[in-house]
């Protein structure tokens, strides 16, 4: 992998070596300037907030802006740089390096030439308050919820030969490589895990030798229409753009006389090259090819590679089970294995993944704990799987710190010049760990980490899983637009790699971000788009996940008929959704919002019992939603007798008494049903309501809240509360049915005529299959006109 280095003015900067030279002489700086320097060139395409440097750079918060400040006063005298010619500062915020930087490796002849965006595209992010804790709790939920046959080489003869024209022998490490499968031919079906099983194989080889390889699970999504032939030169073609790949490989694997001959077609600039080689067995016959092509490219083979044992097939079978996604493939050859093999720690490493893939959280946990004990002499890409392993199985589980902790030894463990697309995915799910504790400074200092070993890597879809997290991570933070930004990069490369389980989980992503900033039109094309996916998905959690937010996306469109016949389908079949209180929920609030509230009513059993029997916790991010549905519809059937009691079952689900959500929800229903009954306290309800709803900061929030604190205030020809109430849903008037229903009624209590006309059109316009109540000459008439 080559050691990126930069040039700026006459000074070059060695982060690897940790040195800073102008011309011939290196310049003094301490280790943390240096650092700073070096992350701030690494991200000049974008300015780097305080808290972001600080977390980078002293891998914590708590650094005081006094020792940054010196920190960075330091890295100027080092440069010279005293009028913020190369670094500037951004007011409030934090620095973004503007100069003009020259990117080469160790081995390149020439640089190249990458200035800075002009200053003036520059558009800061806000430097993370201290109330960023107090966001909306369900964020931060929602944010957290995405791895023996084989002989000894007896005789083997290797045999290079060029088709093609030739290609001159190299001396550089290719910026990428990717390994496509296998072709095969003439095989039985007990070795169709070659196509995988010894692709991975030669993808680890050359790894080993510090090349940068495409991941084999990137491979395998974007190579999975293939038959099993040779790619043809159009499939070559679109591979190689899909990837923007230096070398495509292209392995073909054929036994013949009791011998396996062992190819690579290595396609490169245009030009082509074969390596062959023989072997009694498959495995020694593709280790020695891969060999041939790191010696033609001139790159010996790593003092840490072994040569394939007794165990190594074992293991890319089960790699090739664990590409292919059966998992069940993959635990059946586990159970036919002996003792010794499963002990093995490269077996363990996969009979990790393939517990944790099939949900067996303690299994998972017990196989790859042996990896990262205290005294275990296992290879360091073991180890680190291990500790990606435990933190996986940390996250399933809720515990968090654990999960952190042992991201932070993986990436210890991989250090700076580890497996680029390894540290991306170390950083992201780490990233993804900070953010579920609310750490979002250190959240945001990852991503950033992440996305340079991922664009070093040249990993897109790596990149577009960082995309993915790093968009609920904005989500949490408030920042909605930067969120839809980072979802739609994912779409787009999920979208042409056409990798349609991951499009789905990040269009369902984009519906909700949508919907929090009542943009209720893009939320339905997110929508209506991911559930066209659906005949192509399989997974029963994404496919429930993916509809539920369909459903809502059509209700908050007033698309109810369609709404109900999605939810009609996960019914029809039988499907585990039928027994999720989400799904009743939702089935609750269309019937509300087609006017059959005693038929919503009628449900409110069923969605208690499935609480109920739900596992304990896992719904609570429904319970609050269910409360403002159910009371609704007990207002609306006219039977506010049952409010009370079926607030106090649902309680009894909520994350706990003082959960913010919970609490919310609770003071919404309470005040709808004492303003409904007539009894006092109403009003203070609303309003705490409210208060809860401008401290999220969500758009959709605000508007739910004011629209039903509207309704009391036009009961009660509130006109100081019309006002304040009109200030938060006016810019939502033109947007959301609600809104603009309410906004029509309070503009009618200040007597507004024309804006209250105004403003029940939007609602009619809005309102698609639901009723709209707005009466506003009615209301200006009963609260006695304009003031």
């Amino acid at each position: 992998m080559k050691a990126v280095r930069y040039r700026f003015d006459d000074f070059l900067l060695d982060p690897a070596a940790r040195e800073l030279w102008r011309g011939a002489e290196r310049v003094a700086i301490v280790p943390k300037s240096l650092e700073s320097l070096a992350y701030l060139i690494e991200h000049r395409d974008r300015a780097v907030g305080r808290d972001e440097l600080i977390a980078a750079v002293w891998g914590r918060v708590d650094a005081s802006d006094t020792l940054l400040t010196q920190t960075i006063w330091r890295v100027r005298r080092a440069i010279g740089d005293d009028a913020d010619r190369s670094l500037r500062t951004v007011p409030r915020f934090g620095y973004r390096w503007v100069a003009p930087v020259r990117i080469e490796s160790s081995q390149d002849d020439e640089a190249t030439l990458a200035p800075a965006a002009p200053a003036e595209a520059i558009e800061p992010l806000p430097a993370i308050a201290a109330a960023a804790s107090a966001r909306s709790s369900r964020r931060s939920r929602l944010a957290a919820g995405a791895l023996a046959l084989a002989a000894s080489i007896i005789v083997a003869v290797l045999v290079v030969k060029r088709h093609g024209a030739e290609l001159s022998r190299e001396s550089v490490v290719p910026s990428l490589v990717v390994v496509l499968p296998v072709s095969v031919a003439d095989v039985s079906p007990e070795s169709t895990w070659i196509r995988l099983g010894a692709m991975d194989y030669v993808a680890s080889r050359l790894r080993e030798a510090t090349l940068n390889v495409l991941p084999s699970e990137r491979v395998v999504a974007i190579a999975k229409a293939a038959t099993g032939a040779a790619p043809d030169i159009d499939e070559r073609a679109r591979l190689a753009s899909l990837t923007k790949a230096d070398y495509l490989l292209a392995p073909r694997a054929e036994l013949a006389g009791g011998v396996w001959r062992f190819s690579i077609d290595a396609y490169h600039g245009g030009r082509a090259r074969t390596y062959r080689a023989e072997a009694a067995s498959l495995l020694p016959a593709a280790s020695l090819a891969a060999a041939a092509f790191l010696g033609d490219t001139g790159h010996a083979v790593s003092s840490a590679t072994t040569a394939p044992d007794a165990v190594s097939e074992v293991v890319q079978r089960l790699d090739a089970a664990l590409l292919e996604g059966d998992i069940a493939k993959a635990r059946a050859l586990l159970a036919t294995t002996d003792e010794a093999t499963r002990r093995d720690p490269r077996v363990l490493a996969r009979a990790g993944k393939a517990a944790f893939r099939a949900g067996r959280l303690d299994e998972a946990a017990a196989a790859f704990a042996p990896l990262v004990a205290d005294g275990a002499t296992v290879a360091p890409g073991l180890r680190v799987l291990g500790e990606m392993g435990l933190g996986g199985v940390g996250i399933r589980r809720h515990d968090f710190e654990d999960a952190q902790r042992h991201y932070t030894a993986a990436i210890a463990t991989l250090g700076s010049a580890g497996d680029l697309s390894l540290q991306g995915r170390a950083y992201t799910e780490r990233a993804v760990v900070d953010g579920s504790l609310g750490r979002v400074d250190l959240a945001v200092a990852d991503i950033g980490r992440a996305r340079s070993a991922l664009e070093r890597s040249g990993d897109p879809i790596g990149l577009a899983s960082l995309d993915l997290n790093g968009a609920i991570i904005e989500t949490q933070r408030g920042h909605y637009d930067e969120a839809t930004r980072m979802f739609d990069r994912a779409i787009d490369v999920y979208g042409r790699f056409d990798i349609a389980d991951q499009l789905a989980i990040a269009l369902a992503g984009r519906v909700d971000t949508r919907l929090t900033v009542v943009d209720q039109a893009g939320a339905l094309d997110s929508s209506t788009r991911g559930w066209g996916l659906l005949p192509r998905l399989e997974d029963p959690l994404l496919i429930r996940f993916l509809g539920a937010r369909h459903v809502e996306a059509l209700r908050r469109s007033g698309h109810l008929a369609e709404a109900a016949r999605v939810l009609d389908r996960f019914a029809e079949r039988g499907d585990h959704a039928t027994a999720d209180p989400a799904f009743g929920v939702l089935r609750a609030a269309v019937l509300v919002d087609q006017g059959k509230a005693p038929l919503a009513l009628r449900l409110a059993d069923g969605i208690v019992s499935d609480f109920e029997h739900a596992p304990v916790g896992s719904c609570s991010d429904t319970v609050p939603e269910a409360a403002i549905v159910l009371t609704d519809a007990a207002l609306q059937s006219r039977e506010p007798a049952a409010v009370a009691p079926l607030l106090a079952r649902l309680s009894e689900f909520a994350a706990s008494p003082q959960d913010p959500e919970w609490t919310y929800a609770n003071d919404l229903a309470r005040a709808d049903l004492l303003d409904a009954t007539g009894e006092p306290g109403a009003d203070a309800h609303f309003a705490a309501a409210l208060a809860y709803a401008d401290g999220t900061g969500e758009p959709a929030r605000i508007v739910a809240a004011s629209a039903a604190y509207a309704a009391y205030a036009v009961r009660h020809a509130d006109r100081a509360r019309a006002g304040t109430l009109l200030e938060r849903l006016t810019p939502y008037v033109a947007l959301d049915f609600r809104a603009a229903q309410a906004a029509a009624l309070l503009h009618a209590v200040l007597g507004e005529t024309a804006l209250a006309e105004a403003a029940a059109g939007e609602a009619r316009r809005l309102a698609g299959e639901r009723t709209s109540r707005v009466e506003p000459q009615a209301v200006a008439i009963r609260s006695g006109g304009p003031n």
